[in-house]
């Protein structure tokens, strides 16, 4: 069987968002950084969008076949605004700030 990897389109954005947020709930540091789940659920899906959001515009987010699995592509300039988003977004302590 044969299976192709497919661009997922702007339209398929938040499933693919949706698959990555479920993809990474057991990840320590992930967790580390949003130990609350409802800290998790409504932050980390931003962070995504941050880190990897214009890939989708730019055809860089890919999924296997019909899968909901996705694999995000960012550029460099994307690590800015993903460090931007977790200065906002984390409490002070979490990154040695008193």
């Amino acid at each position: 069987m044969d299976v192709e990897f497919a661009s997922v389109s702007e339209t398929e954005r938040e499933r693919a968002i949706g698959t990555l947020v479920l993809a990474f709930t057991a990840d320590p540091f992930v967790r580390w950084i949003y130990p609350e789940a409802s800290q998790y659920l409504s932050r980390f899906p931003e962070a995504l969008q941050a880190f990897g959001g214009a890939a989708f515009s730019r055809g860089g987010v890919w999924r296997l076949g019909d899968s909901p699995r996705s694999l995000c592509g960012c550029r460099p300039e994307s690590s800015s605004r993903l460090l931007q988003h977790s200065v906002a977004v984390l409490p002070r302590p979490r990154h040695g700030v008193k």
